[in-house]
C-alpha cells in the first residue's frame, strides 16, 4: 500500500446526468494525494465516455470497464484495484465538501482509529447517526457501545486498507449490503475503533424519492436475509441487540408507510401482522430512536382503527 494515499472508489452505471458534478468535486480536494477508482458496471449512456475523459485529463484516474453486475460488484472491483493506505467510497451521483478527504484523514491520524465517519446532507436535510457527540462534535464506537448506534446506515467515511482483510461487497445480498460490508470491516479490523464527525460534508442526491407498496413490504424480506448474513459473521461480539434494533427500525418504516400511503383491504390486513410484530419485539426490549417517533409510535399503535377511518373519511374529498 503507498502510504498517505487515498484511493476513492466511484461505481458508475448510468449516472450522466451526475457524474461530472461528482468527479469536479473530487478532484478539487484539498487533499490531493488521491487514486480514484473509476467502475463503469456496463452503462449503456455516456457514463463511460465521461469516465475516460476525466482519465486523460488527470493521471489520479483509474477507469475499470466490466458488464454489469450490480453495485456490490461494482464496488468489490474498486476494492481489488485498490492502491492507497487509506480507502473510501462515493456514489456516482453525490458530491463532497472541498475538505471532506483531508478532514477524515487528520482524524484518522489522530485519533488512530480504523474508520472515520461525517455526518451527511440528504437533500437539504442534515443527517447524522443518533448519538450524543461531546463538545467537540465527535463520538468514539468500540465493540463495547456499538449498540449504541441506530445502525451504520452507509459506507461513506475512510476507511484503512490494512484492515480491509478478505472482507468484501456480498454479491447475492440487494438490501443494505453497505451496512454489512461496514459491520463486517469494523469487527474484523486491527483496533475496532471508529470515530464520527458531526461535521456534514457528504452531499448524498435524492434521485427518486417514491415507493411503492409492493417494494416496501418486500424490504421486510430482504431485511431477514440481511438480519440471517450478519449473525453468521464470525466475532466475539453479541450482536442480537443490534441486529433486533435495525429489524425493529424496518418494520416501523414499513408500518408508517403503510399507514401514510393508499390503504385497501389488503393493506390493512397486513398492517394488522406488522402492528403484531412490533409489539411482540417491543416485548424483547425493541425501542423507537427519540422521543417524537415514540410518541407516533405509540398513537399509532393504540388508535390504529381510528387512523385508518379517519384516512378513509378524508380521501372521500
Amino acid at each position: 500500500m503507498i502510504k498517505n494515499l487515498v484511493s476513492v472508489i466511484i461505481p458508475v452505471y448510468n449516472a450522466e446526468r451526475y457524474l461530472r458534478r461528482c468527479l469536479d468535486s473530487v478532484i478539487r480536494q484539498t487533499y490531493s494525494k488521491l487514486e480514484i477508482i473509476l467502475i463503469n458496471d456496463g452503462s449503456v449512456d455516456s457514463s463511460g465516455d465521461i469516465c475516460d475523459e476525466f482519465a486523460q485529463k488527470d493521471s489520479r484516474f483509474k477507469v475499470i470497464h466490466q458488464k454489469n453486475g450490480g453495485v456490490s460488484r461494482a464496488r468489490n472491483a474498486g476494492l481489488n484495484a485498490v492502491m492507497g493506505e487509506f480507502f473510501t467510497f462515493i456514489d456516482a451521483d453525490d458530491t463532497i465538501d472541498l475538505s471532506y478527504i483531508q478532514l477524515m484523514v487528520t482524524e484518522m491520524r489522530k485519533k488512530e482509529v480504523d474508520l472515520v465517519r461525517l455526518s451527511w446532507y440528504r437533500g437539504e436535510k442534515k443527517c447524522s447517526y443518533g448519538v450524543s457527540f461531546d463538545k467537540n462534535g465527535c463520538y468514539f464506537v468500540t465493540e463495547k457501545n456499538i449498540d449504541d448506534l441506530l445502525w451504520f446506515a452507509n459506507i461513506w467515511g475512510l476507511f484503512r486498507s490494512e484492515s480491509l482483510d478478505s472482507t468484501r461487497f456480498d454479491e447475492q445480498l440487494k438490501y443494505a449490503e453497505d451496512n454489512l460490508f461496514v459491520l463486517e470491516y469494523f469487527l474484523k479490523s486491527k483496533q475496532k475503533k471508529m470515530i464520527l464527525v458531526n461535521k456534514p460534508l457528504y452531499y448524498y442526491t435524492i434521485v427518486n424519492a417514491s415507493a411503492s407498496n409492493i417494494s416496501v413490504i418486500e424490504r421486510l424480506k430482504l431485511s431477514e436475509q440481511f438480519v440471517e448474513r450478519v449473525l453468521n459473521i464470525k466475532c466475539d461480539v453479541n450482536l442480537l441487540p443490534l441486529v433486533h434494533k435495525y429489524a425493529y427500525q424496518d418494520y416501523l418504516a414499513v408500518y408508517y408507510y403503510l399507514l401514510d400511503n393508499k390503504l385497501n383491504v389488503k393493506d390493512c390486513f397486513y398492517l394488522k401482522d406488522v402492528q403484531k410484530k412490533i409489539i411482540a419485539m417491543r416485548k424483547e426490549g425493541c425501542r423507537e430512536k427519540n422521543l417524537s417517533m415514540s410518541i407516533v409510535s405509540f398513537i399509532y399503535r393504540h388508535h390504529l382503527s381510528f387512523f385508518i377511518h379517519l384516512y378513509r373519511s378524508l380521501r372521500i374529498y
